[in-house]
C-alpha cells in the first residue's frame, strides 16, 4: 500500500496511520486470502488486489452496437470483466464501484456496484443499441465532471479516482473529433493542477 501511495502520488490522501488501519482492516476481514482462493493466483499476485483499497473504481462500459459483432463474445467479455472486478472490489472496498454506459443511463440504483450479483444487473439491463462510441464525451460528462471534478469542488472527495474503460473499439461519432478523448484528459488534468494550487486535493 506504501509504494502505491508513491507510485501514483496519493501523499495528500494517505498518511502512514492511515495505511496502516487499512491493511489492518483488510488483514482481518481475510479478503487476501478469500480472492487468492477465489481467483486462483498465488498470495504474491493477489497482494496487488489490496491496492484496490486506495481508489474509487469507476467503470466506464461501451454498449455501442458493435458490440453486437462476433454474436456475444465482446458482451461477454465485458460482463465476465466487470463481474470480477466487482468481485474484487466488494472484498477490498466497501463503498463498491461506479459504473456508466456510454449511451444509455442506467438507473442510479443500478450504477453503484457491491457484488458480482451487481454486475449482473448492471450488464442484464444493457441492449447495445448506441450507434456510436463517444468515448470522450462520456468520459467528461459521465466520470470526470460529476465523480471527480464535482465532488473536489464539493470537498466530499474522500479518495483518488481509479477510472476502468472497457471498449472493443475506437471513439466515433461527430462529438469524437480532434482526438477529443485525449484533450478531455488533458484539459481534466489542467483543472486538477489548478484546484490543487487552490488547495483542494
Amino acid at each position: 500500500l506504501a509504494a502505491c501511495v508513491q507510485d501514483q502520488c496519493l501523499h495528500a490522501y494517505y498518511n502512514f496511520s492511515s495505511l496502516q488501519q487499512i491493511a489492518a482492516s483488510l488483514a482481518s476481514s481475510g479478503a487476501l486470502v478469500q480472492a487468492a482462493e477465489s481467483w486462483q493466483l498465488p498470495p504474491s499476485l493477489a497482494v496487488d488486489l489490496c491496492k484496490l483499497a486506495l481508489f474509487d473504481v469507476c467503470f466506464l462500459l461501451d454498449d455501442s452496437a458493435s458490440m453486437h459483432s462476433e454474436g456475444t463474445r465482446r458482451r461477454d467479455a465485458l460482463a465476465s470483466i466487470l463481474r470480477k472486478a466487482a468481485d474484487a472490489a466488494g472484498r477490498f472496498d466497501n463503498d463498491g464501484m461506479e459504473a456508466r454506459w456510454m449511451n444509455s443511463d442506467a438507473p442510479p440504483q443500478f450504477g453503484q456496484i457491491r457484488t458480482a450479483q451487481d454486475a449482473d444487473r448492471l450488464t442484464g439491463m444493457c441492449r447495445d443499441e448506441g450507434r456510436r462510441t463517444p468515448l470522450g464525451e462520456a468520459l467528461e460528462n459521465k466520470i470526470l465532471k460529476p465523480l471527480v471534478l464535482d465532488k473536489i469542488l464539493a470537498r466530499t472527495n474522500t479518495k483518488p479516482v481509479l477510472v476502468i474503460i472497457i471498449t472493443d473499439g475506437r471513439p466515433t461519432g461527430s462529438g469524437e473529433a480532434n482526438d477529443k478523448i485525449k484533450r478531455v484528459i488533458k484539459e481534466t488534468r489542467k483543472k486538477l493542477e489548478r484546484l490543487g494550487e487552490q488547495g483542494y486535493r
